[in-house]
């Protein structure tokens, strides 16, 4: 389910959130991804762009649980999170 909606939201800009039993809480565009994960009780995240370490602290701290994204640059990753990559879902 991942794969199908990053591939969906590739090119897009926009990020979208799912809840724990996966299903979509939202989807807003990527200026507007700090605010929404302050607001939206989410457990995944799932976005056109790439995942960093600000991102990731951010979001481990506000209970999301994975984090999916086109690709990561070095990044260390909390023991609450798992993060993934396009590759990844291949």
């Amino acid at each position: 389910k991942f794969k199908n909606i990053l591939e969906d939201l590739t090119g897009t800009r926009a990020a979208c959130f799912l809840n724990d039993n996966l299903e979509v809480l939202g989807k807003v565009p990527m200026k507007e991804l700090f605010n929404a994960i302050r607001e939206l009780d989410a457990n995944v995240l799932i976005f056109d762009g790439d995942i960093d370490q600000k991102l990731i602290n951010f979001a481990s701290h506000r209970g999301i649980k994975y984090i999916v994204g086109l690709k990561t640059s070095r990044i260390k990753t909390p023991e609450n999170v798992s993060v993934l990559t396009l590759q990844d879902l291949r």
